[in-house]
């Protein structure tokens, strides 16, 4: 159970009866307060190694972490991790977005940027080489810390550690690691194991009822489902744009528009969705390309080969 200052509880094991919806309820509330706390915890554990992406470790790492008779000990190694593209597509439309709006409040073109058509235009390097900074920034290894952290088998009142059925999540957020943040990471993932099971054999149980509506009480019923999201293919878009790794034969869009040594008929009649002119700057002739048809490019890359995802779903509804 959940308390006002939370404080979480252990649920009774699930024995098959579905009526209780207060001890479900409980412990998915539950879960959600342990994962906010088992996170917190875990930043301040992994802080003391000394590694992050700015400072990846060679091969395997291991620190240990001692606070009287409880320790942690944790292994530390870079990881590849699944690029989040989304966020360097964002970061590419705030771009475009920030520099058009610069120039439409500032009534004219910005270091970088020309005027024409009574649009704004950017130099096509310039753009490529930022949008490929954006893509750079998720592509950073990452740092997969495992942490195991040990106590005495009694805790001070003479009960196991492992019996103890709450914990005060209240207290979690301390500048240092000391004694009760190690010895609470323990009952936290305990206690995180109780909730887990109970939530998962519930579900199972009203999945497992071959009726679209499951009531389990008087008040309560459950109704199962199927959820399905369909959200843009991040990875297409980016990747559509710019060269992701040099190793990838395969050009981007922008790449090829700032290729000097292919002509702008030829990029025009390839990418005709793309706005382009030359300019001459410091005797120097380029290729521009305007900041909104590449917005638009990406508006529609975003429609394209969109990813659907499909999961079961149990929704409590009220019995009338």
């Amino acid at each position: 159970m959940v308390t006002l200052d939370k404080i979480v509880k252990k649920v009774p094991p699930f024995e098959g009866d579905t009526s209780k919806t207060e001890h479900y309820s409980a412990a998915k509330q539950g879960l959600k307060l342990i994962k906010e706390a088992q996170n917190r915890l875990k930043e301040m554990i992994k802080a003391e190694t000394g590694f992050d992406e700015m400072s990846l470790p060679e091969g395997v790492k291991k620190t240990e972490i001692t606070v009287n008779d409880y320790k942690a000990n944790v292994k530390s190694n870079t990881t590849t991790k699944r690029p989040p593209y989304q966020t360097a597509v964002i970061s590419m439309e705030n771009y475009l977005l920030g520099r058009n709006y610069i120039g439409e409040i500032e009534g004219k073109a910005i270091t970088g940027m020309i005027k024409y058509k009574k649009r704004y235009f950017i130099a096509a390097e310039e753009l490529r080489d930022t949008f490929k900074i954006f893509v750079a920034g998720v592509l950073v290894p990452g740092v997969n810390h495992t942490i195991k952290v040990t106590g005495p088998s009694k805790e001070y009142k003479g009960q196991s550690i492992d019996d103890i059925d709450s914990v005060d999540l209240s207290d979690v957020d301390k500048e240092s690691i000391d004694e009760k943040i190690l010895k609470d990471y323990i009952i936290i993932g305990n206690i995180k194991k109780n909730l887990n099971d109970y939530v998962k054999a519930y579900k199972n149980t009203i999945m497992d009822d071959t009726s679209e509506v499951v009531a389990v009480n008087e008040e309560t019923a459950f109704e199962k489902g199927e959820s399905i999201s369909k959200g843009p293919n991040w990875a297409n878009v980016a990747k559509t744009l710019v060269r992701v790794r040099p190793t990838e034969k395969k050009l981007g869009e922008l790449d090829i528009v700032a290729d000097p040594e292919i002509s702008l008929a030829e990029k025009k009649r390839q990418m005709p969705y793309f706005d382009m002119a030359y300019h001459t700057a410091n005797e120097e002739k380029r290729v521009y390309i305007s900041l909104t048809s590449v917005y638009d490019r990406i508006k529609s890359l975003k429609e394209e080969k969109p990813i659907i995802s499909k999961r079961e779903k149990i929704e409590p509804v009220e019995i009338v």
